[in-house]
């Protein structure tokens, strides 16, 4: 008898469980991962892409590495937000001119995008969006090269951490 009572008790309460779950995504579908990003592709899998294209192959500069910059404070809060980005850049494919300004402008050039990110607040960053960022960061990085410029701006990692 014990046992039927225990074995209806958990029956309901996964039937509730799978009830409440499917009613929540079905009302809020479109608020699941809204806060994902999909992913860029790795420097590999682009320079790979890039030479079956008739575009012009790439080539990728990857020694930035990992940048943490701190957003501007939120005006209403007083908060700032740390990001950690890693940015890097593909440019044509053998233009090792370019590839030895960037190596020897490569302090340079982490502090133009940890200036950018520290220039917005973490909404400002949010509401211009990941393409309108790495717009901006590639003029700015192609506005300091004078031996060639970049195509592109890719990120292996873009994240917000808390508001300090």
């Amino acid at each position: 008898m014990l046992n039927r009572i225990l074995a209806a008790t958990a029956a309901l309460l996964a039937a509730v469980l799978i009830t409440v779950t499917a009613v929540r995504f079905r009302t809020s579908a479109d608020k699941i991962g809204l806060d994902y990003r999909k992913a860029d592709p790795p420097p590999a899998k682009v320079v790979a892409r890039s030479t079956r294209q008739k575009s012009g192959a790439v080539d990728s500069f990857t020694e930035l590495g990992r940048l943490r910059a701190l957003t501007k404070p939120n005006p209403d809060t007083g908060d700032a937000t740390v990001v950690i980005v890693s940015p890097w850049f593909s440019y044509p494919a053998g233009d090792t001119v370019l590839f030895e300004e960037m190596s020897q402008k490569d302090r340079q050039l982490k502090s133009l995008v940890l200036e950018y990110f520290s220039s917005m607040t973490e909404d400002e960053l949010r509401l211009h969006g990941e393409n309108k960022i790495k717009d901006d960061l590639k003029a700015a990085v192609n506005s300091n090269l004078v031996l060639g410029k970049i195509t592109a701006v890719y990120f292996d990692e873009y994240i917000f951490i808390g508001s300090l």
